[in-house]
């Protein structure tokens, strides 16, 4: 590694797999998305930052492997932190920003040091000029994420390792004690703007326009995934509507080795409902008045899932005969209603059992469809209701109460 400057950007860098990056949008999505969407953010980054004058630019990894991996396919100098494997383990990332910022302000003698991770896309050259600039006059400079992250570590040397100690990495008390250890013995922080966090999807729907006009890579990807369809190719506007939307949607059970689990999926309609696309829902869909409200909850399952079903306890209601506008009268586990927000929804709730069919994702409208035990159910109800579809939240929690 030459030094040419005084001035050092790291990418602290991890090589993507398949199932082990973006975990989190990776549940709302695919692996394969997951991993394809890891990569789109790197090159996003790389193009905005690489080739300045004002600092060099280095890869940081674990391994030789890594390093040599990332030199092939992005042509960036790469270094691997040489920690024993039992050290990064017990300390995880406080052993290895101690070991980076030693090595770069000690050993290869720069005197700022900016670290950043691989996934902030919107990150540009003007940027991480500006916080060089910044740690002229302060001691360091952080980024924070609004999850409580940080997005960005600048510090000038000489580098004291306590700054790393004892902070919650991965958490939302992550930056206030980083910034908290930095101020310490009456060192200045400078702390930039904040940025959003690109760990679930939610968020990445938030910034589709930015997207579209600042991250060509991560574009790219989202439009080849039908995440941008031209306005004519929109559905009805369900939301400007002054009425209440009445929906059917099937709790599916399947009874495996005397274990119940049900169906969820994750929620797709990224053109007519960006906001809630990415959550956690089961299967239904909207009343078509050619079909009955039973008919109607049974074909969204097999349309969405792929799986067939029958409702559960229930008589399937009588037409009258000779009645030219006949009427049903049905019997579903329970009524929802959507107060609050646009999706102004009165859901009619069914209880089904499988009876056959293999899983599969319904492009433009689910994905993931995945069956999860009862316990695994209430474990997301109880820690994680912000991820469940809002109309179906209460349905959940009433079913559990139920038949848990």
């Amino acid at each position: 590694m030459n030094t040419e400057k005084e001035n050092l950007v790291i990418i602290f860098a991890k090589k993507p797999e398949i199932g082990k990056t973006k975990t989190r949008i990776a549940v709302e999505t695919s692996t394969s998305f997951a991993y394809d969407f890891s990569l789109a953010c790197f090159l996003d980054l790389l193009n905005g930052i690489k080739g300045s004058i004002f600092y060099d630019l280095v890869m940081v990894v674990d391994s030789p492997q890594e390093a040599a991996w990332f030199e092939k396919n992005y042509n960036v100098e790469s270094v691997f932190i040489n920690l024993s494997e039992e050290e990064k383990r017990e300390r995880g990332y406080t052993s290895r920003f101690n070991y980076i910022f030693s090595k770069m302000t000690k050993y290869f003698d720069y005197q700022k040091v900016i670290l950043i991770p691989m996934d902030v896309p919107f990150l540009k050259e003007e940027e991480l000029v500006s916080a060089f600039i910044y740690l002229d006059k302060f001691k360091y400079v952080v980024g924070p994420e609004t999850n409580g992250g940080v997005y960005l570590i600048g510090v000038k040397a000489p580098f004291k390792k306590g700054i790393f100690d004892n902070v919650p990495w991965s958490t939302p008390y992550s930056c206030e004690k980083l910034i908290s250890n930095m101020k310490k013995e009456g060192n200045s922080v400078y702390e930039l703007k904040y940025k959003e966090d690109f760990n679930t999807f939610q968020a990445v729907l938030r910034f589709k326009k930015e997207i579209e006009t600042q991250c060509p890579e991560l574009y790219r990807l989202l439009k080849s995934n039908g995440y941008y369809l031209q306005e004519e190719s929109r559905f009805v506007d369900y939301d400007s509507l002054k009425i209440r939307i009445p929906i059917a949607a099937c709790i599916v059970e399947k009874l495996e080795r005397g274990v119940k689990s049900v169906l969820i999926q994750t929620r797709f309609k990224p053109s007519v409902d960006p906001e809630h696309t990415g959550l956690i829902e089961i299967p239904g869909g909207l009343l078509d008045k050619s079909l009955s409200v039973e008919e109607v909850a049974l074909r969204e399952v097999r349309e969405e899932t792929g799986v067939i079903c029958k409702l559960k306890n229930y008589k399937k209601p009588n037409r009258s005969p000779g009645d030219e506008f006949s009427t049903l009268i049905n019997q579903p586990f329970c009524c929802v209603q959507q107060i609050i927000g646009k999706r102004k929804y009165v859901g009619l709730i069914f209880i089904a059992e499988y009876i056959s069919g293999e899983l599969k994702e319904n492009y433009r409208e689910t994905k993931n469809p995945r069956w999860i035990s009862l316990k695994e159910l209430k474990t997301i109800v109880l820690k994680r209701p912000e991820s469940i579809f809002s109309l179906y939240l209460p349905v959940l929690k009433k079913y559990l109460k139920i038949y848990e």
